[in-house]
This record gives structure tokens, C-alpha cells and sequence, in this order.
């Protein structure tokens, strides 16, 4: 999968954790490989921003969830959050045109929330041997609330540790000196990062993730 394509990468354990699945993919003879931050609100659940791609020369990318797929990806995210201890779900197998696009669910406490994404060979061996190389990788994924600390803005941090103490946007405005309407903003922002469905699952997971304390 080198070449002539376009990569977008983030620093640290998650650009380790890419480019390992990334390797897995490309031994596998996968063209383009791709990871999408998922946002999960009010129930609704889609595929956002690209974290990182690499893909061959020529090669098709690996297409974003249409129809059919984001109920696939809304599936394997409510399967994921239904009291299972499991980090990743998957995998979902779609053929397009000439090829099978692996994908995989992924909620740990050490990455965003996010879909991977794999072009292969219509060959239903590289496709299983690849799914397993997956399975190894995200396995070892552990928990790290660094990771996540970095992801949201110590705004949303600070946020975050008011309302986990009771306070609603307008006394945690008042606190920050800042207007409830900012402070739902951040609200909102961390709760895109974290993939939270509400306000409290956003305390929630922050909480969990060791985040606020």
C-alpha cells in the first residue's frame, strides 16, 4: 500500500496501533486501508472525519459506509456498547465492485471512537487471514487515559469534571466564566470525541477512562 497515497496519521500509541493494522492489511495484499472517527448521537451512528489512510497507487480507497452499510456499523455499535467487555466489534464483510472491504468497530478506552476499513482481494482466504490479524492487533489494545486526554481539549476536560460533580451548563459557566451556551458547546464537542449517545454518557466514559476523577 505505498505510493502515491494520501496518509493522514496522529502521534503517539494510536499512529503505532495504525500502522500495525495497516502492515496486517497490506500482507494481506489489501490496496487501501483507511480509519474513519465514528460519532454516535441520539442513537444515530456515522462514519465522520478520516483519521488515517494509505493506499496503493491507482487503487480505489476504501468507500465510506453507504445505506446499507451504516446499518451494519450501527449494529455492530450497539452490539458493542450492550454490556459486552469487548473493545472492538467485528468483523462485517462488504464486496464492492472487485473488492471485499473488511470493517471493524473500535471503542477502547486508548482510541477514539472509529471504523476500520480494508480493501481486499475478493479471495476469501486473505480476507479470513486478514479479519485475524485484526483480532490479534486490537486485542492487545489497552487502556491509556493519556490518549484520550489528548483528544479532548482541557476545556472539555475542565468541563467535563464540573458536570461529573453536578453542575449543570450554567453553573459550570458561571464557574469558568463562561456562557451556558459555550459550555453546552463543549459538551457537544467531547461528546463527538468520546462517541457518547448524551451528556451523561459522556461523564460517564470520562469517568471510566480516568479522565476525571
Amino acid at each position: 500500500m505505498s505510493g502515491n497515497g494520501a496518509l493522514k496519521v496522529q502521534t503517539g500509541p494510536l499512529e503505532d496501533l495504525y500502522s500495525k493494522l495497516a502492515a496486517a492489511a497490506r500482507a494481506c495484499d489489501a490496496s487501501s486501508f483507511a480509519v474513519y472517527q465514528i460519532s454516535a448521537v441520539s442513537g444515530k451512528v456515522d462514519a465522520g472525519r478520516v483519521l488515517y489512510c494509505t493506499e496503493a497507487k491507482d487503487a480505489q480507497r476504501p468507500q465510506r459506509p453507504d445505506a446499507d452499510d451504516t446499518i451494519i456499523l450501527q449494529s455492530q455499535w450497539f452490539r458493542l456498547h450492550s454490556g459486552r467487555s469487548h473493545t472492538f466489534e467485528g468483523p462485517s464483510f462488504h464486496v464492492n465492485k472487485e473488492l471485499v472491504q473488511l470493517q471493524y468497530v473500535v471503542d477502547a478506552p486508548s482510541t477514539p471512537p472509529m471504523l476500520l476499513i480494508a480493501a481486499l482481494p475478493i479471495d476469501t482466504r486473505q480476507a479470513a487471514d486478514c479479519s485475524i490479524e485484526f483480532d490479534a492487533i486490537l486485542a492487545l489494545i489497552s487502556p491509556s487515559a493519556e490518549v484520550h486526554a489528548a483528544i479532548l481539549s482541557p476545556r472539555e476536560l475542565e468541563v467535563a469534571r464540573w458536570v461529573s460533580e453536578g453542575k449543570t451548563s450554567q453553573e459550570t459557566g458561571v464557574i469558568l466564566g463562561l456562557s451556558e451556551h459555550t459550555i453546552n458547546e463543549y459538551i457537544r464537542s467531547g461528546m463527538r470525541k468520546m462517541g457518547a449517545t448524551n451528556r451523561l454518557s459522556f461523564v460517564a466514559k470520562t469517568i471510566r477512562r480516568g479522565l476525571v476523577v
